[in-house]
């Protein structure tokens, strides 16, 4: 296939580089297990919601954000972290 021809499948921005590059190192570093009998797969590694601080809305979401893009698929959060404003934040990054 010519080079000008690749382009068409390759996202060139800056955006898109990293994007790919969050893509590759999910699928070589993000283990996932499986969810009990649930037939799930989560990943081995859980984001808890529990003590992530007096942060801003914002910047809660842009950590889960990051966590979702990083392959985490599993997130701790029980309705009785941050007297239960942890769904209103959760509710707003999907």
């Amino acid at each position: 296939m010519p080079a000008a021809a690749n382009l068409e499948y390759h996202d060139m921005s800056r955006q898109g580089r990293c994007r790919d590059v969050i893509a590759r190192w999910k699928e070589k570093s993000m283990e996932y297990v499986k969810f009990g009998r649930s037939g799930l797969k989560v990943s081995r590694l859980a984001y808890g919601l529990g003590l992530r601080g007096q942060e801003d809305a914002d910047e809660a979401e842009r950590a889960i954000e990051r966590a979702v893009e990083l392959g985490i698929n599993f997130i701790d959060c029980a309705n009785i972290y941050g007297f239960g404003d942890v769904y209103e934040t959760r509710g707003t990054s999907e």
